[in-house]
């Protein structure tokens, strides 16, 4: 009940739009730091490639340029399909705007997730590689 009330109060007093706005900054944010964790594992094997054994079921002990460009183009392909999934999801409906709202905030919590991730892996690859100025 209370959640209903807020999101109304949101979609009616223009905090739709600065919620929206802040759902493609924290897209763009998640990205980036996947980006930048990209570079940070490829620079940390091709750095070392002998002295560094993943722990990772998905990429494997020793992985190739080609299975970590998968990797990460997959997750990165998975963010954005899930973002504008939810954007499409908010804009239909009789209360679209209130739809529109919880889109927003449910793309912010994922993104923001996917962000800390990110981030601790990055830190994680830190003795091996420069990781993005982090």
């Amino acid at each position: 009940m209370i959640r209903s009330i807020l999101i109304a109060v949101a979609a009616s007093s223009g905090c739709a739009s600065a919620v929206h706005v802040a759902a493609y900054a924290t897209e763009g944010m998640a990205i980036a730091s996947l980006g930048c964790d990209a570079v940070s594992t490829h620079e940390s094997l091709a750095g070392h490639p002998n002295r560094i054994e993943m722990n990772d079921s998905v990429l494997g002990q020793h992985p190739s340029v080609g299975r970590e460009a998968a990797y990460f183009g997959g997750i990165g392909a998975g963010v954005v399909a899930w973002n504008e999934g939810l954007q499409l999801a908010g804009e239909r409906g009789d209360r679209s705007s209130r739809r529109r709202v919880v889109a927003d905030l449910w793309r912010i919590a994922a993104n923001v997730v996917i962000l800390a991730v990110e981030i601790d892996s990055v830190e994680n690859n830190q003795p091996y590689a420069k990781g993005c100025g982090l």
